[in-house]
């Protein structure tokens, strides 16, 4: 099914939910790639304290999805959506106000606690109103944040012509725009009861082994599509000589995510199955980086520093090739398999324990990205001091290998919306754990 027959199945909710998220990258697109330069260039931080302050807004929504989940499965999806876009908001007014350090560290821990109760309470609801269809909805889900995340840099850097306030403010200005709109269009959704305590539910979580082996595997995903931000940009930058070719990683990544969100999402676990296709998605995120293994070799000669005014477009474009390959495989694998994954996660949740689910998915995800990028950065910087520049690419391949196999290992794999029978019958009573006191 293509993208636009997806699009005119789904119901309203389901189509207001992917403008939510459209919306949502934006308005976040619009101000955090210009933040770094405002906090080092306009205010004056050290790299330290940039560093500080994006490591705190990151540590503060990905280490609280967890709580943002569960607390989606007993308050209810509908606020929480409205209140996280509300909250975001503020925090990008709180950006374009303040020019002291405590409070930008504020609006950044306001930024990361908006997402984490946004962004389950959005998936679960969206989970919820797909019914059979999660996985064309997740497909279309993903795509719309693609296009926002695409958009949102190009139209920030209109308005930073004028001044970073403006950015922040528009960017307060898309979500304040989401909360009110949300206001009136999303409906109330009924609750699903777990029928025991918080520590109950999350026992049970923790005890789910098979869930926990697959989002361990998976969270390769997120390591690997982070180096969109770290190793990538580096790469293409120091073959090319030019800050400038950076976007066309960004340009590739999201036309792909645009174009074949939808498609590759839904047809080839069709033809694979559930399993060997997340598998598939995994091993081509680890197997896109070993073209640029070799990318320093065919730099021709020109030194990396050269500007790019100097170099020919045709030998700027083979310079770069070897980085944008490396980006169009990653994409590939990461639309096979983020959306399916995503969908598979929440096959394994029982009754009342969908936003639970999706919060430690979202989590662990969040957190295994960080963690992967300190370690491949010690890696790269290892690699330039020892003449290895190949050591954090090979890396990646080998996690990548590692992951899928672990993937393609993994018997209890639920292979569509309703799973095996077992877990079938387990989702309908109450999950046997016993409750913990509140």
């Amino acid at each position: 099914m293509g993208t636009v027959a997806t699009w005119r199945e789904s119901s309203p909710v389901v189509r207001l939910l992917m403008v939510n998220q459209f919306g949502v990258m934006l308005g976040f697109y619009l101000i955090l790639p210009n933040l770094s330069a405002h906090l080092s260039g306009d205010l004056g931080l050290s790299a330290a304290l940039v560093g500080l302050v994006l490591g705190v807004r990151t540590l503060s929504q990905q280490g609280m999805t967890l709580f943002g989940g569960t607390a989606a499965d007993r308050l209810g999806c509908r606020w929480l959506i409205l209140t996280g876009c509300a909250l975001r908001s503020v925090a990008f007014v709180m950006f374009a106000v303040y020019d002291s350090l405590p409070g930008i560290m504020a609006a950044a821990v306001v930024t990361g606690i908006s997402g984490a109760v946004f962004t389950p309470a959005t998936r679960t609801y969206l989970t919820r109103a797909a019914g059979e269809n999660k996985l064309a909805a997740y497909a279309l889900f993903n795509m719309a944040g693609n296009t926002g995340a695409l958009f949102g840099p190009l139209l920030g850097s209109v308005l930073l012509l004028w001044d970073f306030r403006l950015v922040a403010a528009v960017s307060a200005v898309v979500f304040a725009v989401l909360t009110a709109a949300q206001a009136f269009l999303l409906p109330p959704q009924p609750r699903a009861k777990s029928g025991q305590s918080v520590f109950g539910d999350w026992r049970y979580l923790m005890s789910d082994r098979p869930f926990l082996v697959f989002v361990a595997a998976v969270s390769v995903l997120f390591v690997a599509y982070n180096q969109l931000y770290l190793l990538l940009p580096m790469e293409i930058t120091r073959v090319t000589g030019s800050a400038g070719s950076v976007s066309l990683v960004f340009v590739v990544m999201a036309v792909i995510g645009m174009v074949g969100s939808v498609p590759l999402a839904t047809r080839v676990p069709r033809r694979l199955g559930r399993g060997r296709a997340v598998a598939l998605g995994v091993a081509l995120c680890g197997l896109a980086f070993v073209p640029t293994a070799f990318s320093g070799a065919l730099q021709g000669g020109r030194p990396p520093g050269e500007s790019i005014s100097s170099a020919s477009v045709p030998g700027l474009l083979l310079s770069a090739l070897p980085v944008l390959a490396a980006t169009v495989v990653l994409a590939v694998g990461h639309t096979i398999a983020i959306s399916l994954s995503q969908e598979v996660a929440v096959s394994y949740a029982p009754p009342g324990l969908t936003g639970t689910y999706i919060g430690m998915f979202s989590m662990a995800a969040g957190l295994s990205a960080a963690g992967g990028n300190f370690l491949i950065g010690y890696l790269s910087d290892l690699g330039d001091r020892y003449g290895m520049r190949w050591l954090p690419w090979l890396f990646l391949v080998v996690l990548g290998a590692a992951a899928a196999w672990a993937v393609a290992r993994m018997r209890h794999i639920p292979e569509g919306h309703d799973s095996t029978p077992a877990r079938r019958a387990a989702a309908k009573r109450p999950p046997r754990v016993e409750e913990s006191l509140p």
